[in-house]
């Protein structure tokens, strides 16, 4: 776990075809982006990405891994606006973790 985690910490830009991938990305201030390695990537892609994303105010957006592998402008693009969704995600992240401490406090 502590390999992966640093591995994460340390990467420019993160490819990750799972939502914990997508949250440890987020919560290390990495650029995620969701992708598919099916043939035919699904549009909207399970519920728990589109409820997790809507949580930190993003859209859900797949892609398929080839597109990331093709050079050009295309790519540039996709690591730009994940860095850009990396800047708004931050202070999502922070008020999400704030709601669920106060959501707690009874519980304890």
């Amino acid at each position: 776990m502590r390999q992966m985690l640093h591995l994460i910490a340390s990467s420019d830009f993160v490819a990750s075809s799972g939502m914990h991938g997508m949250i440890l990305s987020h919560a290390l201030s990495r650029p995620v982006q969701l992708i598919s390695f099916a043939e035919q990537v699904d549009a909207v892609p399970g519920y728990k990405y589109g409820d997790y994303l809507a949580s930190v105010q993003l859209e859900v957006k797949v892609i398929s891994f080839t597109e990331l592998l093709e050079p050009g402008k295309r790519a540039n693009t996709i690591t730009f606006q994940a860095l850009q969704d990396t800047e708004s995600v931050s202070a999502a992240i922070d008020e999400l973790n704030s709601g669920l401490l106060r959501a707690s406090l009874p519980l304890r």
